[in-house]
């Protein structure tokens, strides 16, 4: 028994192909888009943007790091 081609399923077929390899790609893109790495990567980058165009933004930033890293400890120790 032999089947007859059928133009219109290998049509579809291939277009169902087509649509699985592009649903792959933009989920490729989402999970890159999306991983905390990229989100870090980029939060970082905004920051250093945003302390260069602003001097002393770097010295409050600097400044409240440091509080953060000597007083929290303290502050933790002191309760």
């Amino acid at each position: 028994m032999t089947t007859t081609p059928n133009p219109e399923a290998d049509s579809i077929k291939r277009e169902i192909d087509r649509t699985r390899e592009q649903l792959r790609g933009t989920v490729d893109a989402l999970a890159v888009e999306l991983s905390p790495r990229t989100q870090a990567l980029r939060a970082t980058e905004q920051t250093k943007q945003m302390v260069a165009s602003r001097p002393g933004l770097a010295v409050a930033a600097a400044v409240a790091g440091v509080v953060l890293v000597v007083g929290v400890p303290m502050w933790r120790r002191a309760r």
